[in-house]
């Protein structure tokens, strides 16, 4: 494990299953989110935002059965502008689900931009 950037940061796994955790993304109220790379033979290397779940969560099996139930209902959605999830996996860190990594901005933060420019989202959005 190791520290965060910034202050008092939670600590950073270096590794959560196969994927070699690189960054904090963004935490919510059931997890955080990480940018993680998948490193294969050959050079083969694959950016993932990786979601594992708060640990006081993980005490309880049926928040763990949520998020595994979010990752079979989340494959079968095929669409271009959402992200894909490629894989479900546990160790002990506890259940993880891997999706596809977009580099961009989130979507709070889009929401936070156009209310602080006194814009419609549609229109911050439809300019990007």
């Amino acid at each position: 494990m190791r520290k965060a950037r910034g202050t008092s940061p939670p600590l950073v796994p270096e590794r959560i299953g196969r994927y070699e955790v690189l960054l904090p993304i963004a935490s919510g109220g059931m997890g955080t989110v990480y940018l993680a790379r998948n490193r294969g033979v050959g050079g083969f290397e694959q950016d993932v935002a990786l979601k594992v779940m708060h640990a006081h969560l993980r005490e309880e099996e049926h928040f763990s059965d949520d998020l595994v139930e979010e990752a079979k209902l989340a494959v079968r959605i095929r669409h271009p502008n959402v992200v894909r999830v490629q894989d479900v996996g546990e160790d002990p860190h506890g259940v993880y689900l891997v999706m596809d990594y977009v580099e961009g901005d989130s979507l709070a933060g889009l929401l936070r931009a156009a209310r602080e420019d006194g814009e419609g989202i549609a229109t911050r959005v439809g300019l990007r």
